[in-house]
């Protein structure tokens, strides 16, 4: 119990370390997506391969909002499964060699880091085709503003009337 307040009561769930990256086989993903929210028979290999008391511990920083940084003792063959949301965005690089990143069966992001012993996985998070279309949206979109005040005020040159007079 870490916290009391009449019937409120707050427990630690006691685990051999917290992280969000879990080192598996892949045969231990999900292998397919479950049907509704009691099928839990595809998680079970999942969740044992989190709960594996020999898995090797990976710690996870975020150096940046876009940048997460995994390290830890890699097995050859070893996938690491993030619970992080999977999109397109997401790239990775073990010593700057792209790796293949992927969804799992419930969504969440999977690294092939083919490395073995003490890895560092670089991921980073540039958005992918979406977040670069807004990008140049925006700045479409500032110059189209920027165009249009410039355009304006040639125009009342043009007609003679001083660029004072358009605050008023």
């Amino acid at each position: 119990m870490l916290w009391r307040d009449g019937d409120d009561v707050i427990y630690e769930v006691p685990w051999r370390y917290y992280s969000l990256a879990h080192a598996m086989e892949p045969g231990d993903l999900v292998a397919r997506t479950p049907a509704h929210g009691v099928d839990t028979q595809p998680l079970i290999p999942y969740v044992a391969a989190i709960e594996r008391p020999d898995a090797p511990e990976l710690q996870v920083r975020w150096p940046d909002n876009e940048t997460m940084t995994i390290t830890g003792n890699l097995k050859p063959g070893q996938i690491v499964s993030m619970q992080e949301n999977a999109d397109p965005g997401w790239h990775a690089a073990v010593d700057g060699s792209a790796r293949r990143v992927f969804a799992d069966k419930l969504g969440l992001l999977a690294v092939v880091p083919n490395c073995s012993g003490n890895c560092t996985i670089e991921l980073h998070y540039d958005g992918g085709g979406e977040m670069r279309a807004a990008h140049w949206i925006n700045r479409g979109a500032i110059a189209g503003s920027l165009l249009w005040v410039l355009l304006g005020a040639l125009r009342r040159v043009a007609h003679g009337r001083p660029l004072e007079a358009a605050a008023g």
